[in-house]
Order: structure tokens, then sequence, then C-alpha cells
């Protein structure tokens, strides 16, 4: 096995290509830097962005990490030095959904997709309100990397799952970087619509059958899928963005989306720290949620809510009242509508008063807010309390919400209070003047309950750790917890049943230990 003295790890994303360096043998991280993404024109090829953030760190750290790099932008890693990289540039792995109906077989697809490291464009059913004429346009002007068509139980309903393959037919959308190629798809539906779906499609896209995503109505099977989209991600979408088939021969692993690098990093974490945990992401278009709950996975991308390009949207979301009511009555209407505005129009913007740090943290609240009920809503339901259920549970559910889910065809459920620890990451805790800022986003934003850790992603070097785990897990997950993660605080929400003088917290200080009662 090679020993490296150094690794590289590169995230390319839409705008910003974000540069690490690693001591394999300090176990540490010595530098990071950021240059702009070049996957588009002018440049037309994202090694220019990855050179200027590794030379930018080879300055800082005054070590030589590429060598040979030649006119048309290739380069090697220098001697005893490894390469690694994610990426979500391009606007990342984008995907257009179809489903049969928008609860059942789309809902599948989407959480397929969202757990591949995929960001949705559209989702089609034959229930989402639009004609097929609609349809038709809507998903002609898309231009998606892949494209994900599910339906029907195995054995069930046939007709409306080939009604949809004609309309993505006569659509026939184009993909987003090449027009002389086919579009990857997927056909992960009603096994008994296999062969007609071929007959109909094949010649227009490339298509891949795999097993049903829901085989009944009871019953869901997302790894098939997700591992194709991953595979045909980097076989046949990356091969087609500029630059990105010379990057795939200097790597010493495979390129992950970034998302998919956050998730490995998730996996990583020691269960006896945080059992079930979230993981927000904040951006300037998206925010991303990531969950683990009882040791299963979920992530959603909630597109239009973000700080810069999409914060009008949050706005309008959460209403103005409600931003109004996290900030002093001292910021006017006119104020915030005016910051919030500059902000769209000028996404590099950055706070530099006290009440354009306000007006930035109220619109991070709102929008984890939102992320999360949205994330609820895709991957838990939230249980309906019966009378013998609220008995059961000393009133407990009375107070807090209970959800719901299903995984392999076993049931499972989870109270809010559950969570062990919440993560925020992104530009807005990374900029944030102090801790207490922090907190104050991630308390107010999601109102946790139970006893729960919080946490940032101070670098945000998630992605970066998640690939490193693939060749390196010990080392990853070392510096996940000395150079990523910085814990904040941990907050203390109790949850109790009505009327019954029952323990329902312990603190152990200077040797004596104090018991709060239910109705202390």
């Amino acid at each position: 096995m090679t020993q490296y003295d150094y690794t590289v790890i590169t995230d390319i994303g839409s705008t910003t290509t974000k540069a690490i360096v690693i001591d394999c043998s300090q176990r540490k991280l010595l530098a990071l830097e950021h240059a702009d993404t070049t996957v588009e024109a002018p440049y037309n090829d994202v090694k220019i962005g990855i050179i200027n953030a590794i030379k930018s760190i080879e300055r800082q750290s005054g070590i030589s990490l590429i060598t040979d790099i030649k006119p048309d932008n290739s380069f090697s890693p220098a001697p005893r030095v490894r390469y690694l990289s994610t990426s979500s540039a391009g606007g990342g792995l984008q995907i257009l959904v179809i489903g049969l109906t928008l609860f059942d077989s789309a809902s599948s697809a989407q959480r397929a997709a969202y757990g591949a490291g995929g960001i949705i464009l559209d989702v089609f059913a034959i229930n989402d309100n639009r004609s097929p004429i609609e349809q038709m346009l809507a998903m002609r002007n898309l231009r998606p990397d892949m494209i994900l068509i599910s339906g029907g139980t195995d054995g069930g309903a046939i007709s409306s799952v080939l009604r949809l393959a004609e309309i993505l037919r006569i659509a026939k959308p184009m993909p987003k970087f090449s027009t002389s190629v086919k579009i990857p798809t997927i056909y992960a539906g009603n096994c008994d619509a296999a062969d007609m779906i071929r007959m109909m499609i094949s010649q227009d896209f490339d298509l891949h059958i795999l097993p049903n995503l829901r085989p009944s109505l009871k019953q869901e099977n997302l790894k098939p899928s997700r591992d194709k989209i991953q595979e045909l991600f980097m076989e046949t979408v990356m091969e087609r963005a500029p630059g990105y088939s010379e990057i795939k021969d200097i790597v010493q692993a495979q390129i992950l989306p970034t998302p998919v690098g956050v998730l490995q990093t998730l996996t990583k974490l020691n269960s006896a720290k945080a059992e079930n945990l979230i993981l927000f992401d904040i951006g300037g278009a998206t925010t991303d949620v990531f969950t683990r709950i009882n040791s299963h996975f979920q992530r959603t991308v909630s597109a239009n809510l973000g700080m810069s390009y999409s914060a009008l949207n949050v706005m309008k979301e959460s209403e103005i009242e409600t931003l109004r009511g996290l900030l002093p009555q001292s910021i006017s209407e006119d104020e915030l509508r005016n910051y919030i505005g500059n902000k769209t129009i000028y996404p590099t913007l950055n706070p530099n008063s006290v009440n354009e740090y306000r007006i930035e943290h109220a619109l991070a609240k709102c929008a984890l807010k939102l992320a999360l009920e949205q994330h609820e809503e895709m991957h838990f339901n939230k249980e309906k309390l019966g009378f013998l259920d609220a008995l059961k549970s000393n009133g407990k559910d009375k107070y807090e919400a209970k959800f719901h889910y299903i995984s392999n065809e076993e049931a499972y459920y989870f109270y809010a209070s559950d969570i062990d620890l919440i993560i925020g990451a992104g530009g807005v805790f990374a900029h944030a003047q102090n801790t207490n800022q922090c907190l104050d986003i991630l308390i107010t934003g999601i109102l946790p309950l139970g006893i729960t850790e919080l946490a940032i992603d101070k670098h945000f070097i998630t992605p970066h750790l998640g690939v490193l785990s693939t060749v390196e897990e010990d080392l990853s997950r070392d510096l996940l917890f000395s150079d990523c993660l910085s814990g904040l605080a941990m907050y203390i929400r109790p949850i109790f049943p009505e009327k019954l003088k029952i323990p329902v917290l312990s603190v152990e200080y200077d040797t004596k230990t104090q018991v709060l009662l239910s109705d202390d």
C-alpha cells in the first residue's frame, strides 16, 4: 500500500472549488483555500479552477502538491501526494423524476434520487394537476443529467405508466452538456411494463431496466436505483462535463457527488456519540437536510430556500410578519425588504452592520424551519394518536410529534426529542460573529426537544472527509472531530408527561445530584 505524506481533496461546487490539504503523518488539516469553479464558459475546463485552488494552498503552506501542469491544464499529484475529489459543479446531479402518483411511486423515486446525491428538477405524475400537453412542454424545457421513471406495483397498473413514458418520448428533453448523446434513463417501475417501456423509449434514451422501486404498496426497494444513479453519474454524466474525464484519471479514488460525500461522513460518526442526528447545509440557493435516524439515512434538497439567490423566496414562504417577529422593532419593513432584495440581486453581498447580520440570521432561521418541514414531509409520517396510545405514552404524544416510517418492510418510529445531535453548515454559520449567533440560529430555527448537542461544521469539509473515508476511514474520523465539527452547547428542553410526578432530568455537578420532577 502506497504511503502518502499529504492528501489533497477538492470539492468542486457550482460556483466555488474548495481545496484542503491534510498532513497524513501528523493527521491534521494544514490549509484550506477557494477558487472560482471553471466548468462553464468562458473557461469550459473544470481543471483550471482545481489548479487555482491547489496553487493557493501551495503558496500558503509552502508545500509542492501538483506537478507537470501542461498547456491543456492536465496535471499530476506530486510524489507521495494523494488527490481525491467530490463534485456538485454544473448544478450537481440533476434528475427528472416520473412516477405514477405523487404520494406513492413518485415519492419513492424522489427518495432514491435524493439518497444518490441528486437534485430533482421536477416530478411528473398522473395526479400532478397538469395536462399531458403541459407535462410535455415542461419536460421539453428541462436539461436533466438523468431521468428516473417509476410507477405501478409489480403486477399492477400498466397503462398510466406507459402514458407517462409516451409523454417523455414526445417531449424528448435534451441533456445539459451535450445534445449529441442520449440521456441516461432508469426504469424502476412495474416489471410487467418493462418490455413495453424498452420498445417505446430505448431508441431515444440510454435506458436501464432495474427492479421496481415500489414492488408493493408497503415495500420500498431503493438501493438498486441509488447505486445505478451513482454509477451512471460517474460513467456518463461526469464524462460530458468539460475537463472531468481527465480528473477521473488523476484522482486515486472514485469522485463522489458532494451530497454523497456528506452522507459518507455521517456514516462514520461514532454511534455512541450520536445515534440520531440532523445536518443542515444552508447554501445560497438551496438548503440540504441530512438525517440519520435509527441508522437509516435520508436526504432532501429544499430548492429555493437559500441565503442569496433564494432569499426572496424564503421571505415569501415564511411571510414577512414571521421574519419581522424575529427582528427588533427598530428594523423597518422597508429595510428588511431592501436588504433581502439586494441580497438576491447581488448574491455575494455580505452583511456589514448589526442590522444586516440580524436579517441574515432571521432568514437562516426561517430557511431551517421550512427545510425541516419539507424533509419530514418527504421521508416521515406523523403518527395519528389514539386513546390507547396516549395512555401507553403517559401523555407524551400530546406534547411532541411522533414520526414513523418503513424501511425494508419494517416499521420504525421516533420522537423529535430522540435527536441527539444537530449540525449546522454553510456560510451563515462559518461567517457568524460569535458562537451565540450560531446557537440562536439553530435553536430558534429548529426548536429542539429533549437533550440535544448542537454543533457546526466550521469549514464545511464534510464532503472532503466523506471521500477520504473511502480510502482511509480512521484518518477521516479523526479529522471529523479535530478539524471539522465544533461543539457549541448542550441544549436542554425537557418533555414530560402531564400531571405525573416522575423524574425528567438528573443533573450532576460538584459531586452533587439534583433530580428535576415533572411538577417542579
